[in-house]
């Protein structure tokens, strides 16, 4: 994949908008209205229909009498009120009548421009472009973003996007001391989507790559910038983050929520399924230990790179300049906080911080491939880690011996017949096309996210639970 006749510039970002796209709407597909679930059914769509409502009528709804579960919008947080995009956004779905399709349009406008962010952001990395293409499809259609967050958490589906963008400008800021209006804008609609984990998670990404950055220039420049531009972005977001605070104590769950019994803890055999897109994770649930949909496989070809590439992580390490020893960083702040205890001060359930992980394993790999095309030698090597992928998933969910055959046969033939190829462009074409196969496959597997509740749906919807 290092040789390509297909320039970056524009070519790429078309490609990944475009399979994201077919990605997004391959669950849609397979079960119509499969955005339109869970807290999108019963509390987020709700609100957008009243907010973009009111808007088209030419009020800006910071309080209201219409909602029965709350009239405080501004003191919820997690609506984006002053977020102008975000509003635009109200206003398309409340006029698209169906919900289901609504929730579409709502998920899929986000999940494709977290896509291109990833692209963008790998691209900033020096991550050539066909892995970075590879990158953004393959996280956008992972399993957190698919199953939980797209047809569920809209608020972390929201700012998880900001959030990429918003590093997108850090890095140029840092590495080039522009896009500062794209760092801060970023920053500030993140702020202001009410996600902590995402504010967490984006300060620590800032402060961890301010210092990368000062210490390869010898200078205080990246330090200065990062504090500048940090205040800046939290000045503008102070009208939304000032009514939070009031409403702090009153929703602090701690000691006294029922949810407090362990539920939705990750575990290190979570976190390194990252690669099985068949491993089924059994974890504590709101009535006790289940089997859950792949929610933490994030992209097949993972293993098989690192495998293939083990040789040449030393000299990645060792090269100050690529950017590979950050992004494995990083990676580790994750994976740790991922693993933390149930309640962090007023966070909860630190599995939040997953996609955050993966975000950089992923990054990580696609950077050593970058630097190192994987080469395969003999088949011998795929052909166990396929092996021992399949036993792992096998003895998780038993009954599923054909699928978890067929998945680790998948991913051995397309690692194989991608990584001997010399023509970047057929290598590329097999990694882009097994990974919207395999998003394909597990949807048709699990058409639903059994980890959630099915509400009912209100009278006025289109879309039957």
């Amino acid at each position: 994949m290092n040789r390509l006749s297909i320039k970056p510039g524009v070519a790429w970002p078309a490609i990944v908008a475009l399979l994201t796209l077919v990605g997004v709407l391959i669950p849609h597909w397979i079960t119509p209205g499969y955005y339109y679930d869970d807290d999108v059914r019963h509390y987020f769509m709700v609100a957008i229909h009243l907010i973009g409502t009111e808007l088209q009528q030419g009020n800006w709804p910071l309080l209201t009498l219409r909602s029965a579960y709350s009239g405080d919008l501004i003191g919820e947080g997690q609506f984006g009120l002053f977020n102008p995009l975000t509003l635009l956004l109200y206003v398309v779905v409340s006029r698209i009548s169906d919900l289901g399709s609504g929730a579409l349009f709502y998920a899929g406008f986000h999940l494709v421009a977290m896509a291109l962010g990833v692209y963008a952001l790998a691209r900033r990395f020096a991550i050539q472009a066909p892995w970075a293409a590879l990158g953004g499809i393959a996280y956008a259609t992972g399993g957190m973003n698919s199953y939980w967050y797209a047809p569920s958490w809209w608020n972390a589906l929201t700012a998880n996007s900001w959030l990429i963008w918003a590093l997108v400008g850090w890095l140029s800021v840092f590495q080039q001391r522009r896009a500062f209006l794209l760092a801060a804008l970023g920053t500030a609609a993140l702020l202001m989507s009410g996600w902590a984990h995402g504010s967490v998670a984006l300060a620590l990404c800032v402060g961890i790559l301010a210092l990368h950055y000062s210490g390869q220039s010898k200078t205080s420049a990246p330090i200065l910038d990062a504090l500048a531009v940090g205040f800046g972005a939290l000045l503008v977001s102070l009208l939304a983050i000032v009514p939070l605070a009031f409403h702090v104590l009153e929703t602090d769950r701690a000691h006294s929520s029922v949810f407090h019994n362990g539920i939705l803890s990750a575990t290190l055999e979570n976190l390194i399924s990252i690669g099985w897109p068949s491993h089924e994770m059994a974890w504590p649930h709101f009535f006790g230990s289940r089997a859950a949909q792949p929610h933490y496989y994030a992209a097949w070809f993972i293993l098989p790179v690192l495998l293939l590439n083990a040789r040449h992580v030393g000299t990645a390490w060792r090269e100050r300049s690529s950017g590979f020893k950050v992004l494995v960083l990083l990676s580790g702040v994750f994976a740790v906080l991922s693993l933390g205890p149930e309640q962090i001060g007023p966070l909860r359930w630190p599995f939040r911080f997953v996609p955050y992980f993966q975000l950089f394993a992923l990054l990580a790999t696609l950077k050593l491939a970058s630097m190192h095309p994987p080469r395969l030698g003999s088949p011998i090597p795929l052909a166990l880690l396929g092996l021992f992928g399949f036993f792992i998933c096998w003895q998780q969910a038993p009954g599923d011996l054909v699928y978890h055959l067929s998945f680790s046969l998948l991913g051995f033939v397309a690692a194989w017949t991608a990584f001997v190829q010399k023509d970047g462009r057929v290598g590329s074409a097999i990694l882009l096309g097994t990974t919207l196969l395999i998003a394909a496959a597990i949807h048709l597997e699990w058409p639903r996210n059994d980890n959630v509740g099915h509400w009912p749906a209100p009278s006025a919807g289109k879309i039957d639970a």
